[in-house]
């Protein structure tokens, strides 16, 4: 323990390079420096490298925080930097998981509500105002009870259709008047959004 108390002066094993540039890579002086400043460029060498006066400390990027290994080792300097597991992923929050289901769900309760909507429409203006009878119109409550699935579903084809329109109505107002509603909150009382 001859040198216990003596420092010896080590070289740095990460040099530090500056900002955007790989080892050896735009190492010269300045930008406008020409070929009398620096002796080595353009002849196949190497460049200089950067004294501290000539490569200003805003030029060196930050040596990155060590981090710790996967194997939940000790940390290795210029180990690449990686966030912490937590074992659990950050979920989003309600709002927008809200609003994500209700924009993905919306196409397939839009589609057969529609068409209740419009053959239902169009049976009771036909039968009314148009002068149709019941058999004439028959077409458009077949479609507009769902009766048409009878031929894959068999008789429960109709519950079904109804029921899947219903719930799916009662999703769309029940979630789009939530975000509504949160949208207002937010609205008066920014700090809480």
């Amino acid at each position: 323990m001859a040198h216990a108390g003596r420092r010896v002066a080590m070289a740095d094993p990460h040099p530090k390079e500056p900002c955007g540039t790989t080892p050896g890579e735009g190492l010269s002086a300045h930008p406008e420096a020409g070929p009398q400043d620096n002796p080595g460029a353009g002849a196949g060498l190497p460049p200089d490298p950067p004294s501290s006066v000539d490569s200003p400390a805003s030029d060196i990027c930050p040596e990155p925080e060590p981090q710790a290994t996967p194997g939940g080792g000790p940390p290795t300097p210029g180990s690449p930097a990686r966030p912490a597991v937590t074992g659990r992923r950050s979920s989003p929050p309600w709002a927008l998981r809200l609003r994500r289901a209700h924009g993905a769900l919306a196409p397939w309760v839009l589609a057969p509500l529609l068409l209740t909507v419009s053959t239902g429409l169009s049976y009771r203006l036909l039968r009314d105002w148009g002068g149709l009878g019941r058999d004439q119109a028959h077409g458009l409550m077949v479609l507009h009870e769902g009766e048409w699935l009878r031929q894959w579903f068999g008789p429960t084809g109709e519950t079904l259709y109804v029921l899947a329109n219903g719930l799916g109505l009662l999703w769309m107002l029940a979630s789009g008047g939530a975000m509504l509603w949160e949208r207002r909150r937010r609205q008066v009382d920014p700090d809480k959004g």
